[in-house]
């Protein structure tokens, strides 16, 4: 793979004029849709209830992790987490079982199928939101890959 980079200081330049109030709420958005396919396949995957209105597959979510909800974040990180809702807290004994209960884990699996997936929506999204922030920096030459991903 061959990669190539140029304009790096007028990137980095424009990324820092471009700020916290614009920056994050485009991260954010960019975690969400990056989020989507492990959200969806874990939904299909999570066990199905004999209620209908109960099933765990209606009910997985992706929601942003604020700073002082997660002690692992730091000042200026941002997260999302994919997971059961609020309303069914059960989901979680579903993935990892009790002592009653074997495991039937389906986050994790979708975890495993899709993260390549989600990582490469993450970077497209946020190449694209970089580029049209500052798209003066990206004309001839500016940023190049081998792998299809920029």
């Amino acid at each position: 793979m061959t990669f190539t980079f140029t304009g790096g200081t007028e990137l980095a330049a424009r990324l820092n004029a471009m700020g916290s109030e614009l920056s994050k709420p485009i991260l954010v958005a960019a975690l969400k849709d990056a989020a989507e396919p492990i959200r969806s396949t874990a939904a299909l995957l999570a066990p199905k209830s004999a209620i209908s209105h109960k099933h765990l597959a209606d009910h997985i979510g992706v929601s942003v992790i604020r700073q002082n909800d997660e002690e692992t974040l730091d000042g200026d990180e941002t997260a999302v987490a994919i997971g059961p809702t609020r309303n069914v807290f059960w989901g979680g004994f579903n993935e990892f079982g009790t002592r009653k209960l074997s495991a039937r884990p389906f986050l994790r699996p979708a975890l495993d199928q899709r993260a390549q997936i989600a990582l490469d929506r993450l970077g497209r999204a946020l190449w694209t939101a970089i580029r049209a922030a500052a798209p003066e920096t990206f004309s001839g030459g500016g940023i190049s890959a081998g792998t299809g991903l920029l």
